[in-house]
C-alpha cells in the first residue's frame, strides 16, 4: 500500500462533531458543525485528500469549509445526510473537460439517509424549487427548475457530492425509497431517470427502429427505459443495441434489446443509414460520428464528455440546456416564434426569434414557449449556445431550437450537413423526474433485471484512484461507491 493510500485509509474513517454551536435568537435554530475527510477530484483527473467542515442549519443555510478554509456558502433549503452509496457514471470520469470548478468532491448518482435511517435518492439540480424558496425565478416558477440559472449541481457544480462520507441535499431534491430497493441499486435511479427522459423526448414511433450506440453504463440503463416504455405503452418498436463488446451486447438483450449489431473494430464508415433514431450514449466525438452516419430521422445526444466534436466546441453545454438541432422549415419556425413574421424576425442567421419577443415584453410572456435561432454554420451555432465566453449562459431558452439555414454548406461539420442534406434532427436530454422513473421500474419490476446486470464491482471510498482505473475498463459495466452505512448524522 502507497504512502497516500495508507494516509487516506486512516483518514477515511470520518470524524462526526455534530455538536451544539449556538442558537440565534431571532431565528431559533441550532447550528450545528460536521467533520469528515474525503477525496477531491483534481484539475488533472486525479485525487488528493481534503479534509471538509459543514456548519449550519436548514433554516439558516450552511457555511462549507475546505482545509479550515471558506469554500462555499449556500442559502435555507438544505439537509445535511450521511451517503450510503454513489455510483461511479461517465460524467465523472470526465470531470475535468466540463465548464465547472475544481477540485471537487464528486459524485451524483447517491443514495443517502437521515438521522433516523429512511434512505433517499437525491435529484442533483439545487434549485430554489428544490431547495423550497420562494422568489421571482421565472425558470422554477415555469417548471424549468431544472435550468435555473442560480442552481448548484451536486457533485458537479460547486456542490459537493455522493463520494464524501456527507453531502447536503435539497430538501424537496429527496425522494424517499421503497424498503425492498436495495441501495446499491438505488444508485441506477439517478441515471435511468434521465435515460427515461431520453426515452420520452424522442417518443418512438410505431413499427420504428431506435438504436443505442455504445451500451454500457448510461446506454444500458437506456435500452432498460426504451423496454420498460415499451412495455408500459404497448407502443410496438424495435430496440437495437450496437456495440463492439459481445458482452455489453450479450446484457443489452438480457434487459429488452431485440436486435444486436456488432460493430467492426475499425474506423470505416458504417454506409447509408440503418436506423430511424440513434441515441448516442458513448461519451466520443467519434460516438456521434457514427451516430449521424448510422441514423435516418434523429440523434439523441446523452454523451457529456467535454470535448468538440462535429466542428462544435459546445455540444456538452447544448446537452445541459436540452438544445436541439433541427432543419429548417416554415411550420417549424413558425411554431417557434409564435406569430412573429418570418421575414422580419428569422431571415438572417444568428437572429434569436423567441429570445427576442420574450425579452421584448420583459419577459411577462415567458412560459413554456421556448425560443429558436437561426443558424448556418457549426461556428454561428457555438456562439448561440454560449455567446459569452466564461459565462454558461445562451442565447436560447432552455430545450430551444437551432434551425439550420437551408443554404447552409456544412462543410465543416458532419452533423451541420447531415441537417441540410438528409433532414436530419439532433435532440438531447438532461436530468430525468425520479418518481416517475420509481413508477415505471415498479411496475415493469426492473429492479432486480438492472442490479444483477449492471452492477458489477463495490469500492469504500478511500480506493476512488482504484475504483476511477476499474470503471474505465471493459470488465466493469457500473462500479458503486459504498460508505460506511454505520456514519449517520445524529439528531442534537
Amino acid at each position: 500500500m502507497s504512502v497516500f493510500q495508507t494516509q487516506m485509509a486512516f483518514q477515511a474513517r470520518a470524524i462526526l462533531e455534530i455538536s451544539v454551536l449556538k442558537a440565534w435568537p431571532t431565528l431559533d435554530v441550532v447550528m450545528k458543525s460536521t467533520q469528515f475527510a474525503a477525496l477531491e477530484y483534481m484539475r488533472d483527473g486525479g485525487f488528493a485528500p481534503v479534509r471538509m467542515r459543514i456548519d449550519g442549519s436548514e433554516e439558516a443555510g450552511f457555511q462549507i469549509f475546505r482545509n479550515g478554509q471558506p469554500q462555499l456558502e449556500v442559502g435555507p433549503g438544505y439537509r445535511l445526510l450521511s451517503t450510503l452509496d454513489c455510483g461511479i457514471c461517465g460524467t465523472d470520469l470526465d470531470r475535468r473537460y466540463l465548464p465547472f470548478e475544481l477540485p471537487q468532491i464528486t459524485g451524483h448518482e447517491a443514495v443517502v439517509a437521515d438521522e433516523s435511517g429512511r434512505r433517499y435518492v437525491v435529484e442533483i439540480n439545487a434549485s430554489h424549487r428544490a431547495r423550497g424558496v420562494e422568489g421571482d425565478c421565472r425558470f422554477c416558477n415555469s417548471n424549468l427548475h431544472k435550468h435555473c440559472p442560480s442552481r448548484l449541481v451536486l457533485g458537479i457544480d460547486r456542490l459537493p457530492g455522493g463520494f464524501g462520507t456527507y453531502l447536503l441535499a435539497p430538501r424537496h431534491a429527496l425522494v424517499e425509497l421503497p424498503d425492498a430497493v436495495h441501495s446499491d441499486v438505488a444508485t441506477l435511479i439517478e441515471p435511468f431517470a434521465a435515460a427515461l427522459h431520453a426515452v420520452q423526448t424522442i417518443l418512438p414511433r410505431r413499427n420504428e427502429s431506435v438504436a443505442v450506440l455504445g451500451p454500457r453504463r448510461l446506454g444500458l440503463l437506456v435500452v432498460a427505459a426504451l423496454s420498460a416504455y415499451r412495455l408500459d405503452t404497448a407502443i410496438p418498436f424495435e430496440i437495437v443495441a450496437i456495440s463492439r463488446h459481445k458482452r455489453l451486447l450479450s446484457i443489452a438483450k438480457d434487459l429488452g434489446a431485440d436486435r444486436l449489431d456488432l460493430l467492426p473494430n475499425t474506423e470505416q464508415s458504417p454506409g447509408s443509414p440503418k436506423y430511424d433514431c440513434v441515441v448516442d450514449t458513448t461519451g466520443s466525438p467519434h460516438g456521434l460520428e457514427l451516430a449521424i452516419q448510422l441514423a435516418r430521422r434523429e440523434v439523441h445526444l446523452k454523451s457529456t464528455h467535454g470535448r468538440e466534436a462535429c466542428g462544435l466546441s459546445h455540444l456538452t453545454q447544448l446537452v445541459v440546456d436540452e438544445l436541439s438541432i433541427e432543419p429548417f422549415d416554415s411550420e417549424r419556425v413558425a411554431s417557434i416564434v409564435d406569430g412573429l413574421s418570418l421575414v422580419d424576425e428569422v431571415a438572417e442567421p444568428g437572429s434569436a426569434a423567441g429570445w427576442s419577443r420574450q425579452t421584448a415584453c420583459d419577459h411577462h410572456l415567458f412560459d413554456a414557449r421556448f425560443g429558436g435561432v437561426l443558424v448556418d454554420s457549426a461556428k454561428l451555432a457555438d456562439y448561440a449556445i454560449r455567446p459569452r465566453a466564461g459565462s454558461e449562459s445562451s442565447l436560447l431558452l432552455p430545450r430551444g431550437k437551432l434551425i439550420v439555414h437551408p443554404k447552409a454548406h456544412g462543410d465543416d461539420s458532419l452533423l451541420i450537413s447531415s441537417v441540410v442534406r438528409r433532414h436530419l434532427s439532433l435532440t438531447s436530454s438532461r436530468c430525468g423526474d425520479f418518481r416517475s422513473a420509481l413508477s415505471l421500474l415498479n411496475r415493469t419490476a426492473y429492479f432486480e433485471r438492472l442490479r444483477h446486470s449492471m452492477i458489477t464491482h463495490r469500492f469504500a471510498p478511500n480506493s476512488l484512484v482504484e475504483a476511477f482505473a476499474t470503471a474505465r475498463t471493459e470488465d466493469c459495466i457500473k462500479a458503486v461507491v459504498v460508505h460506511d452505512r454505520s456514519v449517520r448524522p445524529r439528531a442534537s
